[in-house]
């Protein structure tokens, strides 16, 4: 073979080798990253990386099959440099493809790490007593994700049988008297390193109990002159309760000699002739912030006096009195 038959097959072999490579590069490259989005990571993925693997092996066995006569090097392929050039294609074409297979796997397994979220795990104690004024605490130090929490900031929502307790978003909250007999949760939520989007809930306490009570003291007291037809007003400035009197409301029953005096239920009474010569006191009942029923009653005034002595009128005649 002369020295320009010589070039001649030397370039159909280097294209030849060209144009299978690109081919087969390309075919990999289809399949393998044809599927790759963020939606198509899972099921459909995997089946064009399997489909991809099967094709190498397809070309791989072609191409030792082609390339034995290489191996060889036999008399036929010593006196046709086209086979032996087509048989040192087919194997670095084998070659590439395998390279390609490997590169698609190992981007797949890396997508798949990087989309697969590590759920938040470990527990959430709450501290402190399931009773009625105390306060409870949620502590986080034993939440863990393996995306890392090392950037997290916890948000907190505190539950009184399931349903969320408005206003209880801290990592404190102290319990209400509304929430006696039911059980309390705290769920926290936050966005671990990686971004995604947490949220673990505690085990729930025993239900919430009263609060012992604490009863009231001190006592109501009559301002002004107990007397016929001068108004009385109940002063409570001197009533307390440890249990709290922030949300009360009084009210209140005046008292001739012990016994209700009918319809005289505000803070203010007038006496009448009737209860003239009776102790006067009034009951000031109420319920206090922990949800205890009070009342107290003051210290029994001296006898009314009467309205004192009826000055007559013009004409000489003294008033008349009602009956």
């Amino acid at each position: 073979m002369t020295e320009e038959e010589s070039w001649h097959w030397d370039t159909i072999c280097i294209g030849l080798m060209t144009l299978e490579t690109l081919v087969v590069v390309g075919m990999f490259g289809l399949l393998g990253f044809g599927g790759a989005t963020n939606e198509s990571i899972g099921a459909k993925f995997q089946w064009t990386i399997s489909f991809s693997a099967i094709g190498a092996s397809l070309i791989y066995l072609f191409c030792i099959g082609s390339g034995t006569e290489a191996i060889f090097d036999t008399p036929l392929i010593r006196t046709n440099k086209l086979a032996k050039c087509r048989a040192l294609a087919n194997g670095f074409v084998a070659t590439v493809g395998f390279v390609v297979v490997v590169a698609c796997i190992t981007v797949v397994s890396q997508l798949d790490l990087a989309s697969a979220n590590a759920k938040s795990k470990g527990s959430l104690p709450i501290l402190g007593t399931a009773q009625v004024g105390e306060t409870l605490v949620a502590y986080t130090w034993l939440v863990a994700d393996d995306d890392g929490i090392e950037s997290a900031t916890f948000s907190y929502q505190w539950l009184a049988d399931g349903a969320a307790i408005n206003g209880a978003t801290r990592s404190k909250y102290t319990l209400a008297s509304s929430e006696e007999g039911k059980a309390i949760t705290v769920t926290v939520s936050f966005t671990d390193d990686n971004g995604n989007d947490e949220s673990l809930t505690s085990e729930a306490t025993d239900a919430v109990v009263a609060k012992p009570n604490t009863p009231a003291s001190g006592a109501p007291a009559i301002a002004a002159t107990v007397q016929v037809g001068k108004t009385l007003t109940a002063d409570t400035s001197r009533v307390a309760d440890d249990d709290g009197l922030r949300n009360v409301e009084f009210s209140y029953q005046w008292l001739a000699d012990g016994a209700d005096i009918s319809g005289a239920v505000s803070s203010t009474y007038t006496p009448a002739e009737s209860e003239e010569g009776k102790a006067i006191t009034v009951m000031v009942s109420f319920t206090d912030d922990a949800g205890n029923e009070e009342s107290l009653t003051s210290a029994a005034m001296a006898t009314v006096a009467g309205a004192g002595p009826m000055k007559p009128q013009r004409n000489g005649e003294l008033p008349r009195t009602q009956n």
